[in-house]
């Protein structure tokens, strides 16, 4: 009996997530990582001509490679239903791109960028040259409050713990004098079970913009990757949305 009581209780999480999958913004633009996922999560099949972004030796590097998927066994559900990705890599890239023609192989410019969260009234500046000003700053604008039944239902495990109303991370570039503002993500709730995050910032389009690599989830035991490219921008904006990726855990 508790092992179907588990089993019902791990389908229901599962369930819950039956918006996962990958979402393309440009035409044919796939994002992919390597790794286990529940069924339905990823339309993507074996194929060559993906681009993966890779550290090695401290330092990031564009590298056409393939990828291998294929069913496998999903814990959660018990049966044959999970999906693998692999690559033909012996390393682990952070990612994985596909469609986009203006990549090439080679080393790729990153930025040093602090990971940790932003509370409503903190920025950041990502730092693409030591001792040079960034023209680029991320922000968070928001109302902190203590969470209560009466906000509904959150992935938080207790009254009384922080969270954060309106919460919204805005990117802004500044340049002669001229500011652009863009709003990445926006939250009406968001708590501390899970937090969006800014996992890399770099050029891979090789516009001499920065570029944003990024985990954009609000919960915990899901995650979603998006990418962000500066060439893809449309009128008055820093950043286009160009693909996501979004699967759940157990």
């Amino acid at each position: 009996m508790i092992r179907a009581f588990l089993t019902t209780a791990m389908m229901l999480i599962i369930a819950q997530f039956s918006f996962a999958e990958q979402k393309s913004f440009v035409d044919g633009v796939e994002l992919i990582l390597p790794g286990q996922f529940h069924g339905g999560e990823i339309a993507s099949e074996s194929s060559d001509n993906w681009f993966g972004l890779y550290k090695i030796d401290n330092e990031y590097r564009l590298t056409k490679t393939s990828i291998f998927v294929n069913a496998c066994y999903d814990g959660c559900a018990g049966d044959t239903s999970g999906i693998c990705v692999t690559v033909g890599t012996t390393e682990k890239p952070l990612f994985l791109v596909h469609g986009l023609d203006n990549l090439k192989e080679g080393a790729i410019k990153s930025a040093d960028i602090n990971k940790e969260f932003l509370y409503p009234g903190q920025s950041t500046w990502p730092k693409e040259i030591k001792g040079k000003a960034s023209p680029y700053t991320l922000l968070a604008i928001g109302e902190a409050t203590i969470y209560e039944e009466s906000h509904g239902k959150l992935y938080i495990r207790h009254p009384g713990d922080m969270l954060f109303l309106n919460y919204k991370l805005i990117l802004k570039y500044s340049i002669a004098k001229t500011a652009t503002y863009q709003e990445i993500a926006a939250y009406d709730r968001l708590g501390l079970a899970g937090t969006p995050e800014v996992l890399w910032a770099g050029d891979i389009d090789r516009d001499g913009k920065l570029d944003f690599f990024m985990n954009l989830a609000h919960d915990y035991y899901y995650i979603q990757y998006v990418l962000f490219l500066s060439s893809m921008a449309e009128d008055g904006e820093i950043l286009k949305k160009v693909a996501e990726l979004t699967a759940g855990s157990c």
